[in-house]
């Protein structure tokens, strides 16, 4: 049976008559409670049993007992035969590998001769004198961001003596960091009156880092949660005194390796300060600021709690998943970052070494998933089980895990027309004088006439001039050989003018071919007009007969299909009028296409045989082609579509 430790005292926290502060003068524990934890202590008189204890106070076995596990780990409850010491609880060997601590020394007497150098600080005039160097500080920064930025591309190839010093550096950083806040809890215990046991210090190791560390758990004594707020962020006040003199002495400083250093220490100690220690998702001083300020007190415990029961919920317990949801969510989002932590480990462990990142991938899955289901299996071997909750949750886990871990067959289905045609696009390629067009074209006749004066004018000048190089050179036979060498090039280079010029006004004429169609466009309007080549008119087009074949257009989003198709695949697709009639076409080609300036892509495919489903189609009928692609987990395949949906829809402008 359990006990009152004889020295636990219990008063009000001074915020809301519900809370309290638990404390026991022989071990120093402190520990800040509800009226519930207060009810079950005053039960724990050892001679009422631990069950009947928790039924006399309103609390169901299981909190009760993580309740009463608490107070004896502060020595605030003590079991028959036990001493006031407190109970330590001994962590699992993954967690120590990962973190653990030295208590050293008690900081106490430094303290006092420390306290009232720095009590200045933790005043009024104090704090407006810091928010006057640190706007010196950030004005020194903000005005040199090449070289704030050259600094923080430079931490990833710094030196290993660099490395060291740097360590060393942010080590007496956070030294100072825990000086703080001991400083502030003697400061803000003397204003309360409030008597202060040692003030344990020592070194705790994170990832194989070493972090100073101050104990000031006594601060619940204080009344005032807003006064052990102060101590909790002091301090990262006291640390940015330091920073900010770093920065102001950064900006004086000539260019060079000190400036280098100091501003690569103000980086890495405020990520630090940002990403932990101010942080509420993990208990340092961003936890106990929030706890003191929100008045909720052992938030972390309580929220494990309210997740412990959820999940016995879920694994078919009888445990109630009550409890507030603002707990779990709080645990949720801790729960996360945690993972956040251990993936960054894991990267830093693999580029130093793949079997150290394969060592942190083990803790993590220990810690974070293997550890928390032992404990849920442990709790529901002693209660019994709804079997159908738990093949609901089962169900659901293994869907998860399929979702994201199991590769599914992935298809892309896109729209598409029967081509039978081969279209040409008639323009006018020099400016001209639309003379001629045919109403009803035969073949082999004139569909569009186009008339250059300057073109033939040109030709007929050229032709001249060509006579007269052939008069030349039969009036140099058997002459000098280098002045006829010089008119037969002449001679050449006029004849391939006048073969392009022939070919232009060639062009001008379009005449029908056999089996074609004709489709007018800009001609009809621009008859008798002059149509100039830079307006790139289309006048018509020409559809020349072609082997069947399918055509689809696909927007730029979805162009990833290009690394999925092949000259061969086979492509199944249906005509839209014929939904049960499946054909088999062949890819032959993915290509960029730019329409009227806007890129799309353009897939192809040959249909080699006759079928039923195409064979009597008209040109243009339209297709639903199923491109397959790489098989991929349905979450995958879910997110590839939402990227898609989410996606800048405006056409893409390109030069021509």
């Amino acid at each position: 049976m359990l006990r009152k430790a004889p020295s636990t005292t219990i008063w009000p926290d001074g915020t809301e008559p519900k809370r309290f502060v638990l404390a026991n003068e022989a071990s120093g524990s402190v520990y800040a409670a509800d009226a519930k934890t207060v009810r079950l202590l005053d039960h724990l008189d050892g001679r009422t049993g631990d069950a009947q204890a928790a039924e006399r106070a309103g609390l169901e076995p299981r909190e009760a007992e993580e309740i009463a596990k608490a107070l004896i780990a502060n020595g605030l409850v003590i079991a028959d035969g036990a001493t006031q010491a407190p109970q330590k609880r001994r962590r699992p060997w993954e967690t120590r590998l990962v973190f653990f601590r030295l208590d050293l020394l008690d900081i106490a007497p430094l303290v006092d001769r420390v306290a009232p150098v720095l009590s200045p600080v933790f005043t009024g005039f104090g704090f407006i004198v810091w928010l006057g160097v640190l706007g010196v500080a950030l004005f020194g920064l903000i005005a040199e961001p090449e070289a704030v930025r050259d600094a923080l591309l430079t931490l990833p190839e710094m030196s290993w003596q660099t490395a060291i010093a740097l360590v060393l550096a942010f080590t007496v950083l956070k030294a100072i960091h825990e000086l703080g806040h001991a400083a502030a809890l003697r400061i803000f215990a003397d204003a309360e009156g409030v008597r202060l046991g040692p003030i344990r210090s020592g070194i705790a190791f994170f990832a194989g880092l070493p972090f100073p560390f101050t104990d000031a758990t006594a601060a619940w004594k204080l009344r005032s949660r807003y006064r052990r707020a102060a101590i909790g962020i002091a301090g990262v006040y006291l640390e940015s005194w330091v920073a900010a003199a770093a920065a102001i002495l950064w900006s004086q400083v000539t260019p060079g390796e000190l400036q280098t250093f100091l501003i690569q220490l103000l980086l890495v100690g405020g990520f630090s300060t940002l990403f932990f220690n101010l942080n509420p998702l993990v208990r340092l001083d961003g936890y106990y600021i929030f706890c003191d300020v929100a008045g909720l007190p052992n938030l972390a415990t309580r929220a494990a709690l309210v997740a412990r029961g959820a999940g016995l919920w879920l694994l078919g317990g009888r445990t109630a998943a009550g409890g507030k949801a603002g707990y779990l969510c709080y645990w949720l989002l801790s729960y996360a970052y945690r993972w956040v932590i251990f993936v960054g480990i894991f990267w830093i462990a693999y580029a130093i070494d793949l079997r150290l990142a394969w060592v942190v991938a083990g803790i993590s899955v220990m810690t974070l998933v293997v550890r928390p289901l032992m404990t849920l299996s442990g709790e529901l071997r002693r209660q019994p089980i709804q079997w159908r909750r738990a093949t609901l949750t089962a169900g659901g886990l293994a869907a998860v895990v399929a979702a994201f871990a199991v590769p599914l067959p992935d298809a892309e289905h896109i729209d598409g027309r029967l081509i039978r045609h081969r279209v040409e696009v008639v323009r006018a390629n020099d400016d001209a004088l639309l003379s001629q067009l045919a109403t009803l074209p035969t073949p082999q006749s004139p569909i569009v006439v186009l008339e250059n004066k300057e073109l033939q004018l040109t030709l007929a000048e050229m032709q001249a001039d060509q006579a007269l190089l052939a008069g030349q050179l039969r009036s140099l036979l058997g002459g000098d050989a280098t002045e006829r060498r010089i008119v037969e090039s002449e001679r050449n280079r006029l004849s391939e003018q006048i073969a392009e010029t022939e070919g232009r006004i060639a062009a001008l004429t379009v005449a029908m071919p056999e089996t074609a169609l004709w489709e007018p466009e800009d001609a009809p309007k621009l008859a008798g007009a002059w149509v100039a080549a830079v307006e790139n008119r289309v006048l018509g087009r020409i559809a020349l007969p072609a082997e069947p074949h399918l055509l689809a257009h696909i927007d730029q989003a979805r162009s990833d299909l290009g690394d999925h198709l092949r000259d061969g695949d086979a492509i199944a697709f249906r005509p839209v009028v014929r939904p049960r009639c499946t054909a088999t076409a062949l890819a032959r080609g993915f290509a960029p296409v730019v329409e009227d300036g806007v890129l799309s892509y353009s897939v192809m495919a040959d249909l080699p045989t006759e079928s039923r489903c195409w064979a009597d189609l008209p040109a243009g009928s339209a297709v639903v082609l199923r491109v397959v692609k790489r098989d991929a987990p349905l979450a995958l395949q879910l997110y590839d579509r939402a990227r898609r949906l989410a996606q800048n829809r405006l056409p893409r402008e390109l030069s021509q």
